[in-house]
């Protein structure tokens, strides 16, 4: 039961740092879509680039205490709780 339990919240968090991921990714995405350079223009896009600056200042994605859910700091709870489960299975069957 309590196994059950955390890895429905290992993948709760997963996902969660998936969305946090793809929040990061959409400045890239913004940035990537170039538009052909008219003859009085160039690649630098005022606009554009005011509004990747707002998507990377507000940080958007998933937080948890003013921490923001990431996938690497959930891999470190599951390994964490994994060490945790098997100190807690070893000490029951060496009693």
């Amino acid at each position: 039961m309590i196994i059950s339990k955390g890895l429905l919240l290992t993948y709760v968090l997963l996902r969660a740092a998936r969305i946090s991921h793809k929040c990061d990714r959409t400045k890239h995405f913004i940035n990537s879509l170039l538009h052909p350079p008219s003859e009085d223009s160039s690649y630098l896009d005022t606009g554009r680039s005011y509004l990747v600056r707002y998507i990377d200042d507000s940080a958007a994605g998933f937080c948890i205490q003013g921490g923001r859910i990431t996938v690497f700091a959930v891999m470190k709870l599951f390994y964490g709780m994994c060490a945790l489960t098997f100190a807690i299975i070893t000490q029951a069957y060496s009693s």
